[in-house]
């Protein structure tokens, strides 16, 4: 901590005086408004977390002044009591004076922080203060320009944020929605290595519309998605391969699902511009995963939405490049219904028995706590799944002997490495009760017992008795866990 306050102080007086760049954010976010952790590099490394730092260095400011770059000083930043417009403000100031690789470090850990204000603000912005600010204050768009205008200092703070942490608000069906924004990430794309520039400029494209929005340029897309597919790599666990996959599946949604499932269809009636686009895609590159994809489709002898969506949805479960998917089945009898899900793993047959099992037997335990009921409802869903691991819930609902309606839960998370489950314990690295203290404070909640957990594309869900839940972000989550995790 002592380190950590000298460094501070450092930064302070030796960057107090450093110039701030031409390319300014604001110009680039007030054009766009008008229209509508792991670090896998040694340098980025060092030192992460600076909480978890124990140097001898004396209280002496003048002995680490020689060795404070803008890197070093943005590395002090990262302490969880710091926003993202903490971090995103000093990349806006010093983004030229670092390399490429420092540059890409910086923006892993601003997206990371981003996750906490993300979740955060979706949830503040349907409170009547911040929708109105929203809508009245700034005309129903995060603009830069009239944040000045809202009166309450807590939300003009939360709005002002947003901007200064490279956040939006975009809209989906007129519902406000808190992302990344991508478009205001593009001045950065100079500065950083080519494939990483990449996945912000296509990032911003699919965010904003760029193919179009009701004329849309499907080949474009199309040829967009096969590019992000070259560009994945999973030799090593890095945050641009998970960005890499999170934008691939929103290409294929976009291309192949389409708004509220309006593209479904075209593998039914095979006609229509759409349709010629992606027969004319999947000829021209028939190794693509994606042409190898529409080829299947078109192959499908179906007239049922449920299976094309099914076989969309399974294509990527598991990542670009993965054979595991997911198989489900539906049972709906007269008295019972089940819809049960069970993993494919064509490369470890042995693994996917032990899930698959596993599975089965924790809903057979289920079942023997319902006092015989025989007329009962289980659905299981895939909560989040990559190459290291799956997670699972299991809904089980039925009407006791008094006619009382009951339910359970459980949530399952496997190692896809072993198949064994992975206990919440297991995933923090550390006991429950080392842990509460910390998971009391971080979520205002006090979970009697160890709580079940699922893994989640935001950090984790925490679910205890008596209805009790709770998330932990990404942020929350690196002083416990290895973000490579989520990279795989």
């Amino acid at each position: 901590m002592k380190r950590l306050m000298i460094l501070l102080i450092v930064c302070i007086l030796v960057l107090g005086g450093c110039k701030t760049t031409d390319i300014d954010k604001n110009d680039s976010n007030n054009e766009k408004t008008d229209d509508v952790i792991n670090n896998d590099d040694s340098e980025a490394s060092e030192d992460p977390d600076p909480n978890q730092g124990n140097d001898d260095t004396k209280d002496n400011p003048e002995e680490v002044e020689d060795d404070v770059d803008v890197f070093s000083c943005f590395n002090a930043l990262l302490v969880q009591e710091n926003k993202a417009g903490v971090l995103g403000n000093y990349i806006t100031d010093h983004f030229t004076e670092t390399t490429a690789t420092e540059l890409e470090s910086m923006i892993e850990w601003l997206v990371i922080y981003q996750t906490e204000d993300i979740d955060v603000m979706n949830k503040e912005i349907y409170n009547d203060e911040y929708l109105n600010s929203l809508n009245q204050d700034m005309n129903g768009i995060l603009d830069p320009r009239k944040i000045s205008f809202i009166k309450d200092d807590t939300i003009r703070a939360a709005f002002q944020n947003l901007f200064d942490g490279y956040m939006t608000i975009v809209r989906y069906e007129e519902t406000p929605v808190v992302e990344t924004d991508w478009a205001a990430l593009e001045v950065l794309v100079p500065y950083v290595t080519e494939d990483f520039g990449t996945m912000i400029r296509l990032n911003s494209r699919i965010q904003n519309s760029a193919y179009g929005r009701r004329e849309v340029d499907f080949g474009a897309l199309a040829m967009d998605a096969i590019t992000i597919e070259t560009l994945i790599d999973y030799s090593e666990p890095v945050f641009l391969s998970w960005q890499l996959n999170q934008l691939y599946n929103r290409q294929i949604s976009n291309l192949l699902i389409g708004p509220e499932g309006s593209y479904i269809d075209t593998f039914i009636s095979k006609a229509g511009q759409l349709y010629e686009t992606l027969i004319a895609v999947s000829n021209d590159n028939p190794d693509s995963k994606l042409g190898g994809l529409i080829n299947t489709l078109d192959l499908l002898q179906t007239v049922s939405y449920t299976d094309i969506s099914t076989l969309i949805n399974t294509n990527n479960q598991f990542g670009v490049g993965s054979d595991n998917h997911l198989l489900v089945t539906k049972n709906m009898e007269e008295e019972n219904s089940e819809m049960l899900i069970q993993i494919s793993i064509p490369g470890n047959l042995e693994i996917e028995s032990i899930i698959n099992n596993s599975i089965m037997d924790v809903l057979d335990e289920m079942k023997s706590e319902m006092d015989s009921i025989e007329d009962y409802s289980v659905y299981m869903y895939s909560e989040y799944s990559n190459y290291k691991y799956i997670s699972i819930s299991i809904y089980l609902s039925y009407d006791d002997v008094n006619g009382n309606y009951m339910s359970s839960e459980r949530y399952l998370n496997y190692d896809l490495s072993s198949g064994q489950l992975i206990s919440l314990e297991d995933y923090l690295g550390l006991s429950y009760y080392a842990f509460k203290p910390d998971l009391t404070a971080l979520t205002g909640i006090s979970f009697l017992e160890m709580p079940q957990y699922s893994i989640s594309y935001r950090g984790i869900d925490l679910y205890g008795d008596d209805n009790l839940y709770a998330n932990l972000t990404l942020k929350d989550l690196t002083p416990y866990i290895e973000l490579g995790r989520y990279y795989q």
